[in-house]
């Protein structure tokens, strides 16, 4: 056998070649994959004889836009009108201040914390924070988010805001 350091890389190439061709096993000789999915053109070569790089192209799939964040989900959903009447939630902050709404009890949770991140600045700026059911423990409502505010029955329920650090 020849070494690596000695053989030329043309004569490497066609070694490499002949191995792959003998390595297949009796189990899958005679039958053919029908793989023409994973089958790729290459382009021509160069003037020096070496293989142009293409870039792969993405599937159907990975095209699809990308979602957007819930934070830009918050901001962008429509609240429409405070109702006169509905389920009434309050929003403690951290720093004493009360935040009091209205809302359609067919509303999902997730108005609750739309509204929320409207009317503040930091959470608007992406400040990220935690509602809390008041309660011992205090439960966190991010895993009801998409549960309307009659069925989590929040009508007349206190929150508690934390920020996340």
């Amino acid at each position: 056998k020849k070494t690596r350091g000695k053989m030329s890389e043309e004569k490497h190439l066609q070694a490499a070649r002949r191995a792959s061709l003998e390595d297949i096993s009796p189990a899958s000789e005679g039958k053919m994959e029908d793989d023409d999915q994973e089958v790729q053109v290459l382009e021509p070569p160069t003037e020096n004889g070496k293989p142009r790089a293409i870039e792969a192209k993405e599937p159907a799939e990975a095209k699809e836009e990308a979602k957007p964040s819930l934070l830009d989900e918050l901001l962008a959903m429509e609240l429409g009108e405070e109702p006169a009447k509905g389920a009434r939630v309050m929003i403690r902050t951290p720093d004493g201040k009360r935040n009091v709404r209205r809302f359609d009890p067919s509303q999902t949770v997730k108005s609750i914390y739309a509204h929320f991140v409207q009317s503040s600045d930091e959470a608007k700026g992406g400040k990220d924070f935690i509602l809390q059911e008041s309660g011992l423990p205090p439960k966190d409502l991010v895993p009801d988010i998409d549960q309307t505010i009659e069925a989590r029955n929040l009508s007349g329920a206190a929150l508690t805001l934390r920020w996340k650090e």
